[in-house]
C-alpha cells in the first residue's frame, strides 16, 4: 500500500476541519461537481456548464479549480499577496507540487492552507450560486482568506 504524503499537508493542525474535507474530497477525485453527477447518473438540472464563469464551459473538477476565471482571479490575487503562483492543475498534482518544494514544513502548511481555502471557497461560491442563487464576490474570498492568516 502506497503512502500518501500529501495527506500530512491536507490534515495538520492550522486548516480549519472543513477546509480539510473538501480539499480532501477534490484531492480524491469524490466532489459531486456536475460532471461527477453525471457520471453517476444522478439526475441534475440539464446545465452542465459551470456556474461561476458562465462561459458555456462544462463544470469539471479541473476546470472548476483550475482554469475558471473566477478561481483564476482568486488566485492571481492570492499569488501577489503571498507569492506563492500555485499551478494551474489537479488537486492531487497541486498539493504533490505544495509537497515537492523545497520549504520548511510549516511553510509547506500554510502554501496547502492557503490552497486548501481557495478550493474550500470556490466550492462554497459554487454551491450557494446554484443552491441559494446568490453570487460571491471574489474579492471577499480573498480577504477572507487574507484575514484568517494575518
Amino acid at each position: 500500500m502506497t503512502r500518501m504524503r500529501e495527506a500530512e499537508l491536507v490534515w495538520n493542525a492550522i486548516m480549519l476541519p472543513r477546509h480539510r474535507v473538501i480539499i480532501w474530497l477534490s484531492y480524491q477525485d469524490k466532489l459531486l461537481t456536475k460532471e461527477r453527477l453525471l457520471k453517476l447518473n444522478i439526475l441534475t438540472d440539464g446545465n452542465m456548464n459551470c456556474c461561476l464563469c458562465e462561459l458555456g464551459v462544462p463544470e469539471t473538477e479541473l476546470y472548476l479549480f483550475s482554469e475558471c476565471e473566477w478561481v483564476t482571479t482568486v488566485r492571481e490575487k492570492l499569488a501577489t499577496w503571498t507569492g506563492i503562483a500555485f499551478p494551474q492543475k489537479p488537486s492531487r498534482s497541486t498539493l504533490k507540487w505544495i509537497r515537492n518544494k523545497q520549504r520548511r514544513q510549516f511553510r509547506k502548511e500554510v502554501g496547502a492552507v492557503i490552497y486548501g481555502d481557495t478550493i474550500y471557497y470556490t466550492w462554497q461560491a459554487r454551491n450557494w450560486r446554484i443552491f441559494r442563487k446568490l453570487n460571491v464576490n471574489r474579492e471577499f474570498i480573498v480577504l477572507q482568506i487574507q484575514k484568517k492568516l494575518r
